[in-house]
């Protein structure tokens, strides 16, 4: 499911290059591998116009998805109010793409996403935290056109801090580890653009962070 929200607007920026969310959860049940997968995913580009039809019609079909997915989670054993909870939220997600709404999107994909780590509990230490950090990493961006540098901030900050696990994990494979540490100064590189305030210098460096970390 492809989701392209437009361009970002912030202080006295005009025009800015919007970029992605990227929401993917998978897990397994049973001998027979079942899989389930929950995918936004779009690239920075230049878009004016936000082309709901295609994202209205991506998000009902992927309600096709949701009964499936959710049997998986209770095959899990998952929290069971956590599973009633991220299906009311894509419901509320569903209900914003439907009046159009931009920024309530963004925010409302951030909140999906945010389940995936509490579903991940059969997923290797690495899988997670990446998810984890990318979490906090959505979060800010979901803020970008509200100007509220300060939360932004906080969101890249807990990211390092999530994501810093990794730096000292004894189980990381020896050929990962370059580009854990070059994603750790990349997270930072994006912190000191919240500290300079700038959502076209973010932006930037928001895509190019998440394409380092989606190929560890």
């Amino acid at each position: 499911m492809e989701v392209i929200v437009g361009e970002s607007q912030s202080g006295d920026t005009s025009k800015n290059q919007s970029s992605a969310e990227s929401l993917n959860a998978e897990n397994t049940t049973g001998q027979n591998n079942k899989k389930f997968d929950l995918e936004s995913s779009g690239v920075l580009v230049k878009q004016e116009e936000v082309n709901w039809d295609i994202i209205k019609s991506e998000v009902e079909t992927l309600y096709l998805s949701v009964p499936t997915m959710t049997m998986d989670l209770y095959n899990q054993d998952i929290n069971k109010d956590d599973i009633l909870s991220f299906n009311k939220e894509f419901d509320n997600l569903a209900t914003v793409i439907k009046d159009e709404k931009k920024v309530e999107t963004l925010e409302n994909l951030s909140k999906v996403y945010d389940y995936l780590p509490k579903f991940l509990q059969q997923e290797d230490e690495l899988y997670k935290t990446i998810v984890e950090t990318k979490s906090n990493i959505f979060k800010a961006y979901a803020k970008l056109d509200s100007g509220n540098w300060g939360e932004i901030s906080d969101n890249i900050k807990n990211a390092i801090n999530i994501y810093a696990k990794l730096l000292t994990n004894p189980n990381i494979e020896t050929n990962k580890q370059y580009s854990i540490n070059k994603g750790y100064i990349m997270l930072n590189e994006l912190k000191n653009a919240t500290d300079i305030q700038d959502t076209s210098v973010f932006l930037i460096k928001y895509k190019n962070l998440l394409e380092e970390i989606d190929n560890i």
